[in-house]
């Protein structure tokens, strides 16, 4: 069976699929992710630190899965009403401004989800308001209960559901609080908010106070990082990872897109400090960042979550150069550069997670995919894992080994020069001649 999913005769070029990362198609359910069958704790989502500063069903349409929201008293309402905003020395909400949980759930979350069926929604709760004050802000959201999820059914279970499962429950909003977690009674219906420091790791948040600074070790917000949850019943599952990815302060767009949300930037925070924090490489669940509108996010994520091919701007994929883009894995693609974030004369190595055995790339240092100048062809010979990492040291070579066969036609030299790139399937004997 094919591991890619539409796809077309790559070998020649025109028609391939493009995709790009800042929306799902029809059966994601982020994009670029469309395996509905791991376990949740093993997907990355793009999630929104201060999440109600834009208007969030735009990013929820953009594929933000996951959404970091403060919780505070209304400045001229009392107690009674929860309201969303970075609040400031008075702890409260301007009413005049700032939205309600009631309404946010009511009119963007449940809506969503219900036109989404094939979407999980993850709030991160930041909550400075009383249990029974959020107790009446979540009773006044109809059927709320028959949404959020609920964890207790697979209790027995080695590991978290499958995205699968948590979709055909229906229960679809997930919850975490850092305060007032635990079970609500709603209109004779149980709704559960878990508590964060039981079911998740996280770092700490500021990546520095100015954007002049930035701070990359991975110290844990809570003393330690743990391999499993602590909620009674559950200490076989493992945690979940927020990696914080922002500046509390002063960030711009522009700013998030050159560094905080940019690909090398947060390769270089997974895989090296906060990997050397934790003990082991672990990709984040949630993956918090300002600005997702700006950078490589959405595309990270989802190769990290289903694979990916990374191209390096130095050879060996040295770390000393940058991360110039990453493709996720099982789509075929047809990208003349620049494109999803490659850009154009820029990648000499390349660096494979998550590929399946019979996959195909090619790249050219022809705009058109001509073959009268240099190109290279990178046929994948076993399944190669997530967790590990096979680097292509450069373009200009032949080489045969366990992992891939690379072909390489000279004219007059590929490494960072290349201008296509093509991904499908290795083609049969038979079909050989098709890339001509």
């Amino acid at each position: 069976m094919s591991v890619f999913k539409k796809i077309p005769k790559l070998w020649g070029l025109p028609g391939a699929l493009l995709i790009t990362a800042s929306a799902a198609f029809a059966g994601e359910t982020a994009p670029g992710i469309d395996d509905l069958g791991k376990p949740f704790n093993q997907y990355t989502w793009v999630t929104a630190h201060n999440g109600y500063v834009d208007d969030m069903r735009t990013q929820l349409e953009r594929g933000v899965r996951g959404f970091m929201l403060d919780l505070h008293p209304g400045n001229l309402s009392g107690e009674a009403d929860v309201y969303l905003c970075h609040a400031g020395e008075t702890g409260r909400c301007d009413v005049r401004n700032d939205r309600m949980l009631v309404d946010v759930l009511n009119d963007v979350f449940l809506p969503f989800l219900r036109s989404s069926p094939e979407v999980v929604v993850t709030l991160l709760l930041e909550n400075y308001v009383d249990r029974i004050n959020l107790q009446d802000a979540l009773s006044r959201v109809p059927g709320l209960a028959d949404w959020v999820f609920d964890p207790s059914p697979y209790a027995e279970d080695p590991t978290w559901p499958t995205l699968a499962q948590i979709i055909a429950s229906g229960r679809r909003l997930v919850i975490l609080t850092d305060r007032s977690a635990g079970a609500y009674e709603i209109d004779g219906k149980t709704l559960h908010l878990l508590r964060d420091k039981q079911w998740e790791n996280q770092n700490y948040w500021d990546l520095g106070i100015t954007v002049l600074e930035h701070e990359w070790s991975c110290p844990s917000r809570w003393e330690q990082y743990d391999a499993h949850v602590w909620a009674s019943g559950f200490g076989h599952w493992p945690r979940l990872f927020v990696m914080n990815q922002f500046h509390t302060w002063g960030a711009t767009a522009d700013h998030a897109a050159a560094l905080d949300n940019n690909l090398t930037w947060l390769e270089r925070r997974v895989d090296t400090h906060c990997a050397v924090a934790m003990g082991k490489r672990t990709a984040p669940n949630f993956l918090a960042i300002n600005f997702n509108q700006a950078g490589d996010a959405f595309s990270y994520a989802a190769a990290l979550t289903q694979g990916g091919f990374y191209f390096y701007e130095a050879n060996q994929a040295s770390p000393a150069g940058d991360t110039t883009c990453v493709i996720p894995a099982g789509q075929s693609q047809s990208l003349r550069l620049p494109a999803r974030g490659c850009e154009n004369d820029e990648a000499r190595s390349m660096k494979l997670r998550g590929i399946s055995a019979g996959t195909r790339v090619m790249v050219y240092d022809s705009p058109g995919g001509s073959i009268t100048d240099d190109y290279a062809v990178i046929d994948i010979k076993r399944d190669i894992g997530l967790d590990e990492a096979i680097t292509v040291n450069t373009f200009e070579r032949n080489e045969d080994n366990a992992d891939f066969r690379l072909v390489y036609v000279r004219e007059n030299g590929l490494d960072g020069k290349i201008s296509r790139i093509v991904i499908g399937e290795t083609p049969l004997d038979s079909d050989a001649n098709d890339m001509q």
